[in-house]
């Protein structure tokens, strides 16, 4: 059976996106996740505990334990979700990095679109 049976290009104004951006601790994950919900901004966030981020800071190589959020959202209102992150985020410089999304199921799709102010 092929799977892209079951897919369908994403065609027309909305695409959907990814929002990849990690935080400190569940305190930000809660709030960050809240008022995207809320403000129907996002349709769906993941969080993906206690990762392990490597990174340079203050030229060190540093190791911290983080929460990575992906947060799904269509492209119209990439800008929305980039400000609320920013106005929430504790970190002088937060991740946010954006991922087009090529092929998502219609029923996941038809489903975002319900759950999302367009």
């Amino acid at each position: 059976m092929n799977i892209y049976k079951f897919m369908q290009n994403i065609k027309g104004k909305e695409k959907i996106i990814a929002i990849i951006c990690t935080v400190p601790d569940k305190k930000y994950e809660k709030k960050i996740a809240e008022t995207l919900l809320k403000k129907k901004i996002s349709f769906c966030i993941n969080a993906f505990l206690k990762v392990n981020s490597y990174f340079y800071w203050n030229k060190k190589i540093q190791k911290v334990k983080e929460i990575v959020l992906v947060i799904k959202t269509i492209s119209s209102l990439e800008k929305k979700v980039v400000k609320e992150i920013k106005k929430i985020h504790n970190y002088q410089i937060p991740e946010i990095l954006s991922i087009k999304i090529d092929k998502v199921s219609k029923k996941y799709f038809d489903w975002s679109l319900k759950n999302i102010k367009i």
